[in-house]
């Protein structure tokens, strides 16, 4: 799980859930770490790396994304071509097709 707000804070940390213990795990990252938002996308990637798309803070309407790699535990700026998230969105879903196009849909 990345990100997300309590209502007045925003987030930009990594979490683990394991299902045996039911405990959440902090995950310590490296790299381009994401700045804190919510109401991003992540989607998983044909390689098993998380992608995270866009979202929203109090100050910023976001229009990037990054890519971490839990192998190495590192984040990286996916460039994107300048249509890809027109505006900057938040709320919205995405999916992978045909495990090489992002289909994203919503605000």
């Amino acid at each position: 799980m990345f990100g997300g707000s309590d209502g007045s804070n925003y987030f930009n940390e990594l979490y683990k859930f394991n299902i045996l213990s039911k405990k959440w795990q902090l995950i310590g990252v490296k790299g381009k770490i994401p700045k804190a938002r919510y109401k991003h996308e992540a989607i998983m990637t044909k390689k098993g790396n998380l992608l995270i798309l866009g979202g929203i803070n109090n100050d910023e309407r976001f229009l990037d994304a990054f890519e971490f790699n839990p192998e190495t535990k590192t984040w990286s700026v996916v460039k994107l071509p300048e249509s890809a998230l027109y505006r900057g969105r938040y709320g919205f879903s995405g999916t992978l097709y045909n495990k090489k196009q992002l289909i994203i849909f919503g605000v």
